[in-house]
Order: C-alpha cells, then structure tokens, then sequence
C-alpha cells in the first residue's frame, strides 16, 4: 500500500508574484528517463517534418513522480491541425508505451502551433509556461507571459460539473436511483475524479492561499487550512486514488458525489461558477 506523505512542493514565485516553472530534463526519475527518451526519438523520426515542439509536464518533469502510478503526460505540438496527424501521432505513442513498457501510462495531447498568435490556447499556456519542460524543438514557453496564484491559473475546477455528472451516471440504475449500481470496472475512472476534486478543492483556495502547487498532499494542506472538517475526507480520497481497492465501496462513490455537490455550491458561492465549462 501507498501510504500519503509530503511529496512534491508548493511553486516559488518571483518578484511579480509569477509562478516559477521548476520542471527540467534533470528531474526526470531514472523510471522514466528511457522510455521518455524513446518515445520522443520515436516521434520525431516518424514525424519529424511536422513536429514543432515536444514537452514534458507534470509531476515526471517536476521531479516527484511516483512509479509506475504517475503518467508520463507528454505535449506534442505539430505544424498543423490536421486530425489524421494527430489521430496518429497519439495512437502510436499509446500502443508503443503499451507494448514496451506496459507498467507505465500515457497522457498525451497532441495540438498545432498558431504562428500567428505564437501561443496554442489559454488553459495549454498554462501549463507549458508553469510546469513543462522542451524535450524537442522551439520552447515556446518564452513567448507566454506569467501567471499569478488565482482564477487565471484554474486548470482542473472548469471540468468539476462535467466529470461529476458522469460519476453520477455510472452510479445510477436504469430506474434513476443514484447508488444502486457500481462497477468494478469502473475504478480507474473513480480514482480520476477522486484526484480530481482534490485538485478543484485547492484552486477553489488557490487565490486566498497565495500559492500554488500540482501535489496532491499539498493540494490537501492548503484547502484544509480554510476547511479543516475536510481533512478525513479529502485523505480518504487520495488514499483512494493512490491505491484504489479490491472491491469498489459504493459509500465511498455517494461520499465523492456528494462532495462533489458540496464543492459546486462552494465554487458558486465564491463567485468562481463562470470558469465552469459546459458539455
């Protein structure tokens, strides 16, 4: 078992205020450092005329990643938006992880460079100018301006409605009866949003906390400073998430819908429901 403890790190922040990207090649966990490596040889052979750019990011790049649990999230940017391209591009990196390292798993986005904006799109800046690194090409990161610990910076709590809808479809009955039906098959999908809403309950803090961080126990220290009757739950989750279960508790399932509830109502309270995406 997983036991939680303080992994990761809360970001610097310089003079302005602006996060400080500390992600680099040289914290890349000796885990990952062969695979990375032959994935990105492997892309820029195949499709080297089309490759602009390729980054690393998250928790592998910012040096705390936990094996085999943590992905190898990688950022392929292209020359173009053609869907074929990035259909295959995407398809070939998952079945080459798949079938080489089968232990670790694959988050990649694939997405065109706009040359005339010289920027991609605004959640996608974030993240390349606060918590990736190049691995190939143009590092475009310098051309985007800093980012300050708040709203602007809100990466995972646009998706809270979206993602808590689906919970609540997998565990409704054909009745409407909300509990009555979990599948165990359905675990990796559960573990998603377990760390999900711990994400959200952070950036819902983010701005009276005055920093910012992509740690998962860090995430959980911060919020519990501004709702300590959390604390259980909130760990409870992540235990959930870092080690999932043999059998899926269907409490477990109605305590993170109703969590999920909860948080909705705190967003909107705070005056942060506008940043919520729509399906």
């Amino acid at each position: 078992m997983i036991k939680i403890k303080p992994i990761g790190q809360y970001f610097p922040l310089d003079k302005n205020g602006d996060v400080i990207n500390t992600a680099a090649i040289k914290n890349i966990p000796q885990d990952y450092q062969q695979p990375i490596n032959e994935m990105i040889e492997g892309i820029t052979d195949a499709y080297h005329p089309f490759i602009h750019s390729i980054f690393l990011r998250g928790s592998v790049a910012l040096g705390y990643a936990v094996a085999p649990i943590s992905d190898i999230d990688l950022i392929v940017i292209t020359t173009n938006d053609d869907a074929r391209l990035i259909e295959a591009i995407t398809g070939t990196c998952q079945e080459w992880l798949a079938i080489l390292y089968p232990a670790l798993s694959l988050d990649i986005m694939v997405t065109g460079f706009d040359l005339t904006r010289q920027t991609i799109a605004p959640r996608l800046d974030i993240v390349l100018k606060t918590q990736s690194c190049c691995m190939f090409g143009d590092d475009i990161s310098k051309l985007i301006s800093g980012y300050k610990p708040g709203p602007e910076m809100f990466l995972t709590l646009p998706w809270l409605q979206i993602d808590l809808a689906e919970v609540k479809s997998l565990a409704t009955d054909s009745a409407g009866t909300l509990g009555s039906i979990v599948l165990d098959s359905s675990i990796d999908k559960l573990r998603d949003f377990a760390k999900l809403l711990i994400r959200v309950s952070f950036e819902l803090v983010m701005a009276r906390q005055g920093r910012y961080t992509k740690s998962l126990y860090y995430c959980i220290e911060s919020f519990v400073c501004c709702y300590p009757d959390k604390k259980s739950l909130l760990n409870d989750f992540l235990a959930f998430y870092l080690n999932g279960c043999a059998l899926l508790e269907v409490d477990r399932v109605l305590a993170m819908v109703e969590y999920g509830d909860w948080l909705v109502g705190e967003i909107e309270s705070a005056g942060y429901g506008e940043y919520f995406l729509v399906d």
